[in-house]
């Protein structure tokens, strides 16, 4: 398995710097959230982690009313840069933020 390096968008605090993990088809935040205008993108590619302390550096947020937990960067607190999901039990971090 080759290294994950990512850092957050804002602040370039480490957020996750390990093997890379799997990469699953999860529902996008937009849909979860209620904010998506049109139903074109279903699914975007998460890293799907079990173990929130597989992270550097990351918070997680109360539960919201769709029972998910979002993510940000532990250091400025911004995001989301992915949600917790409570019914499989993983914290899903979004692969866009993976810069090439």
């Amino acid at each position: 398995m080759s290294r994950l390096h990512i850092t957050c968008p804002h602040c370039t605090s480490v957020v996750f710097s390990n093997e890379k993990p799997v990469v699953v088809e999860k529902p996008t935040l937009r849909s979860i959230l209620g904010a998506a205008k049109n139903n074109s993108a279903k699914a975007e590619p998460y890293y799907s982690l079990k173990d929130p302390f597989a992270f550097d550096n990351i918070s997680v947020s109360k539960p919201l009313a769709s029972n998910i937990k979002l993510l940000a960067c532990g250091e400025c607190e911004k995001g989301p840069l992915g949600y917790f999901d409570p019914v499989e039990k993983e914290y899903l971090l979004m692969c866009s933020l993976e810069k090439p």
